[in-house]
């Protein structure tokens, strides 16, 4: 019983004082904590990469063309963060605010968003937009190039548009549009990503877009130039033309693009149009028949086939009129070569207006349903005074014949089909052989 008594004294004791032992540690322990969070929390506060320059970011040159900013982090790159008591304080407060302080608050969160959006649209890189900056533009002006061959060689003659009302007699509405600027800001350009761009004015039509055009200073190219169909022009300066500039300068420059004049603007009652610049309106004199004079025909193409049976010859006539369409279109035929040994079907003497469909070796015209029907006459043969011959009374065969057409509309497409019957094949002229040419 003493033994048992002596071992339950001694266990006791021994729990004692490991108790003693756990209070002693668990103290230890909240003492270092209670520590180490009254530290400051250090954070890196820098943005930057680490970067030194090497061979690698200099070129042939030894130019440097690294984009990456030099940089070795220090202690100036750390910044203290301490912990704002106050905010945990805020944490631990009621949920429960009234209305007014809601609206407060709910408005400082407006305004702020607000902000932040409003300077992240001013820090976007923009292009520079010389249809805005009007300023900048000192003046517009419209050439027209014209091309000889001079002494076997391409000559491009430039000439300036006369803007005095009087009529123009070029051979296209081909137009070359010069823009000159003046005092944009080197900062300003660099803040813009280098870019400039400006929207040609409303009556001019740029039929393929040019890419890459490339810029020159100097001999030295500094950019290029783009232009869409919807004559949108934009330049964009290198980065090397960029880094030589200071920020102080300012850029003086000029630019120029071949454009057309678009017929559909042009006024039909007066021929004229009106083109606006930045610097005032220009008014272009094209004259009342600018449409005969301007209207193209883009495609003329001629086939024929010998009928297996008979001794008819059919000849078909292409025409596809040009974007803008023409007006007062006449094809002149004629054989050039055995014209003794055929003659012309179904051609009359006098103006006829041509059928839409075949009718047994009549000549036809195969056209839209909504467009004019053409007309057909058989005259003398062309000369150097009528390259478009009258209509006569009296001809000597074959002549020629001429196919009138009044009005073609954009890009339209017509066809005339017309019959020659070989004379009779007994005859003398046969015996030596010819070919007919038409």
């Amino acid at each position: 019983m003493q033994e048992y008594l002596r071992r339950l004294l001694k266990d006791k004791a021994r729990l004692r004082k490991w108790k003693r032992i756990m209070i002693a540690l668990s103290c230890i322990v909240v003492v270092c904590t209670v520590y180490a969070l009254s530290l400051p929390a250090q954070t890196l506060a820098c943005d930057k990469e680490e970067h030194t320059h090497t061979a690698e970011c200099y070129d042939e040159n030894n130019e440097l063309i690294c984009k990456k900013e030099e940089h070795t982090h220090t202690d100036d790159c750390n910044k203290q963060e301490e912990v704002n008591e106050q905010e945990e304080v805020v944490k631990d407060e009621p949920e429960i605010q009234n209305k007014d302080e809601q609206v407060s608050q709910e408005s400082e969160e407006e305004e702020t968003t607000t902000t932040t959006t409003e300077t992240t649209t001013e820090t976007t890189k923009q292009p520079f937009d010389l249809s805005y900056h009007t300023e900048n533009i000192e003046s517009v002006k419209f050439v027209y190039k014209k091309t000889e061959i001079i002494d076997g060689k391409d000559k491009t003659t430039e000439y300036d548009v006369p803007t005095d009302g009087s009529i123009l007699s070029y051979d296209t509405l081909d137009m070359t549009y010069k823009l000159f600027f003046k005092g944009i800001s080197a900062k300003t350009l660099k803040e813009c990503g280098g870019i400039i761009k400006y929207q040609l004015p409303n009556g001019f039509k740029i039929r393929k877009m040019i890419e890459g055009k490339t810029i020159l200073s100097g001999g030295v190219v500094i950019g290029n130039m783009n232009v869409s169909t919807d004559g949108l022009v934009t330049i964009t300066y290198n980065q090397q033309f960029l880094s030589r500039l200071q920020e102080n300068e300012t850029l003086t420059g000029s630019f120029e693009v071949d454009a057309q004049i678009d017929m559909n603007k042009i006024d039909s009652s007066t021929g004229k149009v009106t083109i606006t610049t930045p610097k005032g309106d220009i008014i272009l004199n094209y004259g009342l028949d600018y449409k005969e004079h301007y209207g193209n025909v883009s495609v003329v193409d001629k086939s024929w086939e010998k009928e297996a049976t008979s001794d008819y010859i059919k000849y078909t006539i292409t025409l596809k009129a040009g974007d803008d369409g023409c007006q007062n279109v006449y094809v002149v035929d004629q054989f050039t070569q055995g014209k003794d040994l055929v003659e012309y079907v179904d051609i009359n003497l006098t103006e006829n207006t041509l059928n839409p469909g075949k009718y047994n070796h009549q000549p036809y015209e195969t056209r839209d349903n909504n467009s004019k029907a053409g007309t057909i006459y058989k005259t003398n043969a062309p000369s150097s005074d009528q390259t478009i011959p009258d209509a006569v009374t009296n001809i000597t065969n074959p002549g020629s014949f001429v196919w009138k057409i009044a009005k073609m509309n954009p890009n339209e497409v017509r066809q005339l089909t017309y019959y020659v019957k070989l004379k009779d094949t007994t005859e003398d002229l046969y015996k030596i052989k010819k070919d007919v040419v038409n």
